[in-house]
């Protein structure tokens, strides 16, 4: 591995696109990982950026503005930082608007995966449902096995643990449900010292954010999601990283 790009993207706003986006930063900077850690804010808003500008690590912030009326500038700025060539291993991770532009969403198409983060009411289910099966779609058309189509279920009240109706909706999708998430999100506006933080957190806190930093490392990075969703057994003595990884249609 040369560079493992992630992109997060819904064509809905408020589900926790750069809440995750930037809680993978972190969580990776706190691995063993050590090659480049790259986070692109393609929001007018750099709701990344101005968090993690607060912040001491050794992620590296980009910007590169897009805009519904003129996107095309946009595009070619980030397709040239996907393609350029690191002869050093480098993570990039792309935070993105709400209702993206098309001319984005194909150029994210390069990714190796695309987070979906997707909030449970029934509402945000079928929206995130056709987004996903357009995504598909895209991805058939590049005839390739990427990026990898994730929904991760966020903002999820702690009882509502249910996903059998995005299951059945995507059962002919090639997608992957991650990890539920409900908690995370407290996190973001307070990051500072947040390795140290974890550590005095309640159970359900730290289980949470330890599960998706290793989920975003050892399933994506790693590349463990490639035998998940070729089909092989994972044995009981994997690490608790796979356990909530459901890999919906096996489209290849």
């Amino acid at each position: 591995m040369n560079s493992y790009k992630i992109a997060f993207l819904n064509s809905k706003g408020g589900v926790g696109k750069s809440t995750l986006c930037i809680l993978s930063a972190l969580g990776l900077s706190q691995t063993r990982f050590d090659g480049k850690i790259k986070l692109i804010d393609t929001d007018s808003q750099k709701s990344s950026l101005s968090i993690l500008n607060q912040v001491s690590s050794k992620i590296e912030l980009d910007f590169i503005p897009f805009n519904h009326a003129s996107p095309n500038l946009g595009v070619s700025l980030l397709d040239q930082k996907l393609k350029t060539y690191s002869v050093k291993e480098e993570i990039i991770l792309i935070d993105t608007m709400a209702h993206p532009p098309r001319q984005l969403v194909n150029c994210i198409m390069q990714c190796d995966s695309i987070l979906i983060p997707c909030n449970l009411s029934e509402i945000e289910i079928l929206a995130t449902i056709e987004f996903v099966k357009m995504l598909d779609s895209l991805k058939k058309l590049q005839g390739s096995g990427s990026p990898h189509l994730i929904i991760i279920p966020n903002k999820v009240p702690p009882k509502q643990v249910h996903i059998n109706q995005l299951v059945d909706a995507l059962s002919e999708v090639d997608v992957v449900i991650g990890p539920t998430i409900s908690d995370l999100a407290v996190f973001k506006n307070d990051l500072k010292g947040l390795s140290k933080k974890i550590s005095n957190l309640p159970q359900n806190y730290k289980s949470q954010y330890i599960g998706f930093r290793d989920f975003i490392y050892k399933v994506l990075v790693k590349r463990k999601i490639d035998k998940l969703i070729a089909g092989e057994n994972e044995t009981h003595n994997e690490s608790a990283e796979t356990e909530n990884v459901i890999p919906i249609s096996k489209n290849n």
